[in-house]
């Protein structure tokens, strides 16, 4: 048999790095949340009010007779 000449403990072992990449996940999801939950996070968005994006995205609905028959609708009640 071959003998391994490495020192004892250089060795990373398949346990060692799973057991380190969990615990670095651990770490970042619970900076993650932390952040979160201190109000770290940046609030400032291109959105409207309404939750829609801005009248100049590629994503903001366009004006239709539903809609408008709907706004009416809305502030008639």
């Amino acid at each position: 048999m071959a003998e391994h000449a490495s020192q004892p403990g250089s060795r990373v072992t398949r346990r060692r790095f799973l057991l380190i990449g969990a615990l670095g996940v651990g770490a970042a999801t619970a900076f993650g949340l932390l952040r979160g939950l201190l109000g770290g996070g940046n609030n400032s968005s291109p959105m409207a009010s309404n939750g829609l994006p801005g009248k100049d995205s590629i994503f903001h609905p366009r004006r239709d007779a539903n809609l408008d028959a709907y706004e009416q609708r809305s502030r008639n009640t």
